[in-house]
């Protein structure tokens, strides 16, 4: 399932377990943002002032397509800190 989505970065947060991914969509031109819990497997996005859960199909498809972009030269950041801080 290509959501027509090219990630533009990633961030990720070593004491959390987790990554922050920005994607823009090809169509619209829009940035999305993801949330990616690798401790338990759940992928939110962001809408409006809110982090909504995606359901597992979509998850997954989020977390393949950043797996496949990952290995483009697309920036990756490490913080050690936490998301929340």
């Amino acid at each position: 399932m290509d959501k027509g989505l090219c990630f533009t970065h990633f961030v990720e947060f070593k004491q959390d377990d987790t990554l922050y991914c920005a994607a823009r969509q090809r169509e619209s031109n829009r940035i999305q943002l993801y949330l990616i819990l690798n401790h338990s497997g759940r992928v939110y996005t962001r809408s409006r002032n809110n982090w909504e859960a995606l359901g597992s199909a979509e998850g997954d498809a989020i977390r393949s397509q950043v797996t496949a972009q990952r290995a483009l030269n697309i920036p990756y950041y490490v913080s050690h800190s936490s998301f929340s801080n």
